[in-house]
C-alpha cells in the first residue's frame, strides 16, 4: 500500500472525479504464489551525536506507540503499524477502508535486500508504468520483471 494519506482526498474533496471508484485489494501473484506488498519506509532513530539521548529515546518511543499510530491514522490517514489500531471504531470511522487494508498489511513482506536496489526499482517502476499506461500486458510486464530481476535476487 502506498499513499494512504490520499484516500480521504480522493473520496471527499469537492472536485474529486473518482469518489466511489477506488478500493483496496491484494496485489496479483503467479499461480501457486502468494500476494504480498512491501513494508517499511518509516523509521525513527536517535542520533549517536544527540546531546539529549535519554529524552530523544523517550520521544521516539512515544512517536512509535499505538496511541500516536491511532492519532496519525485518524488525523492523517497514515496506516497504523499495530493491527489492533485498524479495528478501533474511531479509526474505522475516519478511514472505513482500513478494514480492507488490514489483510493487505498482514500479508506484507520486507523488501529483498540487494546492493542493486536502484536497478531493481527501475525494472519494477518501468514495467508497472508500462502496464498502467497500457503499453504492456500483465503477462509481458511480469515476465520482463522476472527475467530482469532474477540476476539481482539470487
Amino acid at each position: 500500500m502506498t499513499w494512504s494519506y490520499a484516500w480521504n482526498r480522493l473520496e471527499n474533496d469537492p472536485d474529486t472525479k473518482v469518489k466511489g471508484k477506488i478500493g483496496v485489494t491484494m496485489l496479483p501473484h503467479d499461480k501457486g504464489g502468494t500476494s504480498a506488498t512491501c513494508i517499511g519506509g518509516w523509521q525513527l532513530a536517535v542520533s549517536a551525536f544527540s546531546k539529549n539521548k535519554t529524552e530523544a529515546v523517550k520521544f521516539v518511543r512515544w512517536l512509535s506507540s499505538p496511541e500516536v499510530s491511532k492519532m496519525q491514522a485518524v488525523l492523517a490517514s497514515h496506516m497504523p503499524v499495530f493491527p489492533a489500531v485498524y479495528k478501533e471504531p474511531e479509526v474505522l470511522k475516519a478511514n472505513p477502508w482500513f478494514a480492507d487494508a488490514l489483510p493487505v498489511v498482514e500479508g506484507a513482506k520486507s523488501r529483498p535486500v540487494t546492493a542493486q536496489y536502484p536497478q531493481v526499482s527501475d525494472v519494477i517502476r518501468g514495467n508497472m508504468n508500462a502496464y498502467l499506461a497500457g503499453t504492456k500486458t500483465t503477462d509481458v510486464a511480469l515476465n520482463d520483471m522476472k527475467s530482469r530481476l532474477a540476476p539481482f535476487l539470487r
